[in-house]
């Protein structure tokens, strides 16, 4: 509550020094554990619309989606943290403007971005598209 995106770093994951790893974000599935699983459309659901937006097309309750979370030993703080950093490394990594991965994450702008990323990944959002770039170019 009144916590601002970056300032979790005890929430977010497979971090090393606070810095999440990229290799643990990509990729992955913050919805793992639970059943139906849903694709990345679910993540831009979850990070633009919310809990509530994916307990109704789960056809559950937020409290169950919730209850199910901490069941898998999450919690939705984590859970969105995870889904925005997933975002911003697909949309990064396929050369969206960082305007662009700002608005589409519902952030105010590239400098909120920025800090989002700094925060998450250790560095800026240049060097992180350059790092997802550099790691595809190795594993293609």
């Amino acid at each position: 509550m009144g916590r601002k995106p970056g300032h979790e770093s005890s929430e977010l994951p497979a971090t090393r020094g606070g810095v999440v790893e990229i290799r643990s974000l990509v990729p992955s599935d913050p919805f793992a554990g639970l059943s139906p699983r849903f694709g990345d459309d679910t993540k831009v659901l979850f990070v633009v619309e919310g809990p509530k937006a994916v307990a109704v097309r789960r056809h559950i309750s937020v409290r169950t989606l919730l209850r199910q979370f901490r069941e898998g030993g999450r919690s939705l703080t984590r859970v969105r943290q995870e889904c925005r950093a997933d975002l911003v490394a697909a949309l990064l990594g396929s050369g969206v403007p960082v305007a662009g991965v700002a608005r589409a994450i519902g952030l105010s702008g590239p400098q909120a971005l920025g800090r989002f990323v700094r925060a998450c990944f250790g560095r800026t959002a240049t060097e992180l598209r350059a790092e997802i770039r550099r790691r595809a170019v190795r594993t293609s």
